[in-house]
C-alpha cells in the first residue's frame, strides 16, 4: 500500500504543473500515468532522429537533471522514493531547460 501512495505522490505532482508544461510552446501532448510524465517536442518534423531531444538533454543537464529522451520524446520516471520537493525541482529545471533549448 506504501507504494501505491508514493506513485499517487509523485502523479499529484505532475498534475499540480501539468498546467505549465501544456502552455510551454514547444511541449506537444503531454501524459501522465503514475509516475511517468512523458511529452513530445513540439514541432519536430524528423522524429526519432531530430536533434531537439538532444538540445533539450544538454539544457537539462546544464541544470542539474540528466534526462534521456528517446528522440523528440521525453519521458520522465522518477523512483517512487522520490520526495515531492525533489520532484518539483526536476519539473522546474525541466521547464527552464525547455526554454534554454
Amino acid at each position: 500500500m506504501l507504494f501505491r501512495s508514493r506513485i499517487a505522490a509523485l502523479e499529484a505532482r505532475y498534475h499540480a504543473h501539468a498546467p505549465a508544461f501544456r502552455a510551454h510552446p514547444r511541449v506537444h501532448d503531454l501524459r501522465i500515468l503514475g509516475s511517468i510524465l512523458a511529452f513530445d517536442l513540439h514541432a519536430s518534423a524528423r522524429g526519432y532522429l531530430d536533434p531537439a531531444g538532444a538540445r533539450l538533454q544538454r539544457a537539462a543537464f546544464a541544470r542539474g537533471l540528466y534526462l534521456r529522451p528517446l528522440g523528440d520524446v521525453v519521458y520522465l520516471m522518477p523512483p517512487a522514493a522520490t520526495p515531492p520537493e525533489v520532484l518539483d525541482d526536476a519539473l522546474t529545471a525541466l521547464l527552464a531547460a525547455l526554454d534554454d533549448a
